[in-house]
């Protein structure tokens, strides 16, 4: 039996069953996704692939191999379950960053500290926000979402 070969660390990372996440802004940021409960980013430099851990690591280094790397078949409960009610019981219903009104559908759970930034899934580092706001944001500082939020309320 062929030895099934990827084309893409996107391709292998799906198969494998990890779970895709949205990339940041960085032009570097290959695939974030996660797996075995660990968030994990691909960035591709000047000497090839590398992973923000060790886990990414070793999946970067499946992906070469054409080996494919077994995942704790336990999935993380995804956080818009996990945190969305408990975030609108602190905050409310409105935007981090424009104080529109949100609606389940158009509510993106945000970080201030990014994930990329050694920010944390717990309760003190979520907000709720529009998703194109969340999108608009990325990996960008805490500092600077801050800025961006005051902006909003001065206009």
């Amino acid at each position: 039996m062929k030895k099934k070969t990827f084309k893409t660390i996107d391709d292998y990372v799906s198969v494998i069953g990890a779970d895709i996440i949205e990339n940041s802004n960085n032009p570097y940021e290959v695939i974030r996704f996660i797996a075995n409960s660990d968030t994990c980013v691909i960035y591709e430099g000047k000497k090839g692939l590398k992973g923000n851990n060790d886990l990414a690591n070793k999946i970067i280094d499946g992906f070469y191999n054409n080996e494919l790397i077994k995942l704790d078949k336990e999935k993380r409960e995804p956080l818009k379950r996990k945190f969305y009610n408990k975030i609108i019981e602190r905050d409310g219903n409105l935007c981090f960053y424009t104080n529109k009104e949100l609606s389940l559908e158009n509510a993106s759970i945000e970080h201030l500290i990014p994930l990329s930034k050694g920010g944390k899934n717990n309760l003190d580092n979520l907000v709720l926000c529009l998703k194109e706001e969340n999108l608009k944001m990325g990996d960008t500082s805490l500092v600077e979402k801050i800025k961006y939020k005051i902006s909003n309320l001065v206009d």
